[in-house]
């Protein structure tokens, strides 16, 4: 897969002239209300968390998390992990926790590497910032999926419930079609758990345990092959 080079745009009041094409009963418009200018740009950027000074954490799926101004000038953020990148894993999220005002605590996920492929891994730090580096302190792996492997669809999406007492992180299949569908597995999921990364209290199977092993394959492209794949580790 070549890198390709993405650009972080701004939206700003005027008309530019963009072909559009919509789905459904609407037409398409002749041009955009909107023009954009590239201020910065990134190689894979995946997702973005607004500070409340309005500088931006931006994550790139190689593996840098950089700190953005408005203007587009960008600062390395320090001691972040290191990530299996490979076609969908990589860098993931980047999420400001709850109490951010207070602690300036915020959340990663991405696929750290393993011995064979990678595993999703959730992970909170404080940012530090001063006028001129960026860098997290106290990082701390929450939750990670194991076993770790190849196959994409990792997940890594974050949301916190209304209260701020919990968050609720997505688990992708990763291509493994009997895990997915297994109940006592995380691969496949939205898992409810603690701001700590522990299992929420009042969680339908709280307390329980799951299978003790697994069989893991390395995931062909074929849907019906993959039924009867080889088994590479357990």
């Amino acid at each position: 897969m070549k890198l390709a080079k993405k650009a972080l745009l701004l939206t700003l009041a005027s008309a530019a002239a963009w072909a559009q094409v919509n789905i459904g009963e609407q037409m398409p418009e002749a041009g955009l209300p909107f023009a954009m200018t590239t201020v910065s740009t990134f190689e894979l950027p995946w997702r973005l968390a607004f500070l409340p000074d309005g500088r931006m954490l931006i994550t790139e799926k190689v593996g840098p998390v950089w700190l953005v101004s408005q203007k587009g000038e960008k600062i390395p953020v320090a001691n972040t992990p290191p990530v299996y990148w490979q076609g969908q894993n990589g860098m993931l999220g980047v999420f400001l926790s709850p109490n951010y005002a207070t602690d300036q605590s915020i959340y990663l996920t991405y696929v750290e590497p393993g011995d064979y492929g990678g595993g999703l891994a959730l992970a909170r730090a404080k940012l530090n910032i001063t006028p001129t580096a960026a860098s997290l302190a106290n990082f701390n792996v929450l939750w990670r999926q194991m076993p770790k492997g190849k196959g994409g669809q990792a997940g890594g999406q974050i949301a916190f419930s209304p209260d701020g007492q919990y968050l609720f992180l997505t688990v992708g299949d990763r291509q493994r079609f009997t895990p997915a569908q297994d109940p006592d597995q995380p691969e496949g999921k939205i898992l409810r758990l603690t701001l700590d990364g522990k299992p929420a209290p009042g969680n339908p199977n709280f307390g329980k345990t799951g299978a003790t092993t697994i069989p893991l394959i390395d995931p062909p492209t074929d849907t019906e092959a993959a039924k009867t794949a080889k088994v590479v580790s357990t």
